[in-house]
């Protein structure tokens, strides 16, 4: 089955549903946390499923795994809060959120790893490509050393784009 909507990824329902979990949470805090804790645990709570929403509409892979990525670091902001309620005293169900924090974490970082493992198979088959025939184009000049000598970059680290 064809994923056509970010909506129907397991991982995105996982995150909305945490989401509204947290909210549900957040309305039971004292309020004098009202613009300290509630506000940035539901910040967070929502940073996960937008990203991952924005995430799955760009075409750039490198785009899209920066978006998947700061999903999966909102995730751990948010286990960090539900640590931080738990020990303030708030009554939470804190096995409840911090199990359901993993599970995210884990399907969150799943995901940031199979966008990376396609990014780094194409730019090993498009640099691969790139060299076979820059060192093709040197031997018909004659020039056996194989040095690039175009303006295109070879690899990841020769690109203007951060590689985590």
């Amino acid at each position: 089955m064809r994923v056509e909507s970010f909506e129907q990824l397991e991982v995105w329902q996982k995150a909305h549903q945490m989401a509204l979990d947290v909210y549900k949470l957040t309305s039971e805090l004292p309020e004098e946390e009202e613009f300290g804790l509630i506000l940035r645990m539901r910040k967070a709570a929502c940073d996960v499923p937008s990203s991952i929403a924005n995430g799955f509409e760009r075409r750039q892979m490198q785009a899209k795994l920066s978006l998947y990525r700061e999903a999966r670091a909102a995730v751990e902001e948010l286990r960090y809060y539900f640590i931080l309620c738990r020990d303030l005293g708030y009554n939470i169900d804190f096995q409840k959120f911090s199990e359901g924090g993993e599970q995210l974490a884990r399907m969150v970082g799943g995901l940031v790893g199979s966008i990376a493992r396609v990014e780094s198979g194409q730019e090993r088959r498009g640099g691969g490509k790139r060299r076979r025939e820059r060192r093709r184009t040197d031997d018909e000049r004659g020039d056996a050393g194989g040095e690039p000598t175009g303006a295109e970059p070879t690899s990841a680290s020769d690109r203007s784009e951060p590689i985590e």
